[in-house]
């Protein structure tokens, strides 16, 4: 039978396991604003809940955690047979495409430059923490045993926003883009390429992503930054 439990000092309050739960094993602590496990023995191992923390701080012992193929671009068509339904799709013209582009942008970079005022040099967690909570939600990526399968992988999952080139090196991996997505608002917003606090958070999300797909600790320096970015990565 299925067991669940949380790391309470790791939760936020965010009610997604409780809301997402189908019987209701988890109760809000409105008080304290954190989730309690108020009916374990209810647990049906859909998994939900622990996939859908953001925090990670779910464990459901006594269950085998599969791969969420759903999630997977090549299963749609599966998916889409089994539930005997399309998938939704929304057609954007290029003036709406380039009025969204330049609302994201000034919002990460607004969004980027908080966390850094209100963290201090701690900011760089919570890139690399953003990068392994995201590695849970690409298996394509995550069951890839070589290296550069799994770069190629990444390739084609960021290519449209991070067209990269990547290169092997011993216990390092070079990867240059040419264009980055965060180039134009970096700029526009005044900042310096590969020293601005959105480039920061960036280059520690990637690093938290290769460090939970190979399950090696990745740091990072920057080569170099501007029309054409390069990033070192060292395990």
């Amino acid at each position: 039978m299925p067991k669940v439990t949380i790391e309470e000092t790791g939760c936020r309050g965010c009610t997604l396991c409780s809301d997402t739960c189908p019987v209701d094993v988890f109760e809000i602590d409105q008080e304290k604003n954190i989730a309690h496990v108020t009916h374990s023995d209810d647990c049906i191992g859909c998994l939900s809940c622990f996939y859908l923390c953001p925090s990670q701080c779910i464990t459901i012992d006594e269950c085998k955690a599969i791969k969420p193929f759903h999630r997977i671009e090549k299963d749609t068509t599966f998916v889409e047979k089994f539930l005997q339904t399309k998938t939704a799709t929304t057609t954007i013209s290029k003036d709406e495409l380039k009025i969204a582009f330049g609302e994201i942008g000034l919002l990460l970079t607004s969004f980027s430059s908080a966390i850094s005022e209100i963290l201090g040099r701690g900011h760089k967690s919570v890139g690399r923490r953003a990068g392994t909570v995201a590695a849970s939600h690409l298996p394509e990526m995550y069951e890839q045993k070589d290296l550069e399968a799994l770069l190629n992988r990444m390739k084609a999952r960021f290519g449209t926003s991070f067209d990269f080139e990547y290169t092997l090196q011993d216990n390092s991996i070079e990867i240059s883009v040419q264009p980055c997505g965060l180039l134009f608002p970096v700029t526009k917003s005044g900042m310096e390429a590969g020293k601005a606090d959105l480039c920061l958070l960036f280059h520690e999300y990637w690093a938290g992503l290769l460090s939970a797909f190979t399950k090696k600790k990745y740091s990072y320096e920057v080569k170099s930054a501007g029309d054409r970015c390069t990033v070192v990565f060292q395990s």
